[in-house]
This record gives structure tokens, sequence and C-alpha cells, in this order.
């Protein structure tokens, strides 16, 4: 069961592991994943070198590692981590490996000061979005489904902070799980909305897709907003603020 492994830091004895998981996993994966290439523990500890990460992670047990997540920079925006690449066994689907290494992702990339995670999937892997979504993450329009987390920031804010001091974030998200990409508008600004309900405490916050800002934040006792009339304003041109409280 998924219980009796840990989501831990890889270490180089995980390398014979997760050639082993590689390996299994191949025919899950598009044909053009590993060039051809047999997966080896020399092969995994090699690109654990050669690839840039913030940190990777593995899901290991005693006599196996079914599971990895690697976290990279993103070049040229110091904020923004990224899921280079996750990965659960076959034979361990569905045993919620994957769910704990993206949470345990994004409390790391959250703890380090980052303000947003992002990752890419392909078409014929719709399946995973559903999870995705549930962590947070939201496919952006018209992208070969490029998904973006804004939790990161979203946790570091005043008013969400102190709900999520009083309630579990994963258990109170409210989110729909759909296989398509999140339009969702503010007047005429492109924006996602992340959602928050239990016994009748909620939390509502939106984030503008083009600034890559939190634009509103609502409870039951407050609502403050700041937005722009204009969906794509002109860089350097003035332009009116809406305030709202």
């Amino acid at each position: 069961m998924s219980d009796e492994i840990k989501i831990r830091e890889f270490c180089e004895e995980d390398a014979e592991g997760l050639a082993r998981m590689w390996q299994e996993s191949l025919p899950v994966w598009p044909p053009f994943f590993n060039d051809g290439i047999p997966y080896t523990a020399e092969r995994v500890l090699r690109e654990q070198r050669e690839f840039g990460r913030i940190f990777t992670l593995v899901a290991a047990g005693e006599d196996e590692v079914p599971g990895f997540c690697g976290a990279s920079f993103i070049p040229k925006e110091k904020s923004a981590a990224y899921v280079a690449i996750l990965n659960v066994s076959p034979s361990r689907h569905k045993q919620g490996l994957g769910k704990r290494l993206l949470l345990e992702t994004l409390r790391r990339v959250s703890d380090m000061g980052y303000e947003r995670l992002d990752l890419h999937t392909w078409t014929s892997n719709l399946p995973a979005v559903p999870l995705y979504k549930k962590t947070g993450f939201f496919w952006e329009p018209e992208t070969t489904v490029h998904m973006i987390n804004y939790l990161p920031k979203v946790f570091r804010n005043p008013l969400a902070r102190a709900y999520f001091d009083r309630h579990d974030w994963y258990k109170a998200f409210k989110r729909e799980l759909k296989l398509e990409p999140d339009e969702q508008l503010l007047g005429k600004a492109k924006v996602f909305v992340y959602e928050w309900e239990e016994k009748g405490d909620r939390l509502k916050v939106t984030v503008n897709h083009d600034a890559r800002e939190i634009c509103a934040i609502e409870n039951q006792d407050l609502s403050l907003s700041c937005t722009l009339p204009d969906s794509e304003p002109v860089v350097g041109l003035p332009h009116t603020v809406r305030l709202k409280v």
C-alpha cells in the first residue's frame, strides 16, 4: 500500500530502483521519451548530474522506488518553478503516490519562496489532468496542456494564510475537474479562480492570467479587488485601476 512508501529526496542509492521504474513505465510514455535507450542506474545518475534541478523527490519503499518527481528552474523566471517530470510505476498506479509527490513538491517550492509552479503534459495523458487540477493547477487556454499553479503565491497572502491556519487547504478546496482548458473571466480579464469552503467558512482568490498576480480575494466578511477595464492594457500607457472594497 502507498502508506508503506515514503516521499523523500533522491539519493544515489535510489538509482537502481529508479532504473527499474523507468523501464517498467516506458510502455505508457511516448516513444520519443527515452530515444530507444534502456534505463540503467548509470543513466539515472548522469541525468541527475546534467539536468539542473531545484530538487528531486522519490517515492521509496524497502525494496522499490516506484515514484519520481523532479522540480526545475524556469529560465528567466526566478519566481517560478517547473515540474520537469513526474512518474509512478504502472504497478503502483491509483495508490495516491502521484498526488503525494505533487503535494510535497508544491509544499517545498512554496517554502522556498517561489510564487508559481508549472508543468506540461501531452494530450494522450488527459486522465492525469484531474489530479493536477485537484492539486491547484489550471490548464492555460490555447496551449497543449500547459498547467499553472499559483498556490505558492496564494499561500503567502495574509488573508489566505489565516484561512489555512483553520483549514486543510486540500480538503476544503472546491474545484471542477473537467478534461478541458480553464477559461474564466472577471469582466474582460482572463482569470483563474481558487475557492475553498468548509463548515461555512469560505475563501475565494482570483488570479489575473496576464498579470500573474492576485487581483481579488474575498471571504464571508470582506471582499477586495483590483481590476483594469481593459483586458489587454498597453505597456507604457496610463490606465484606470478600479479598486473595490
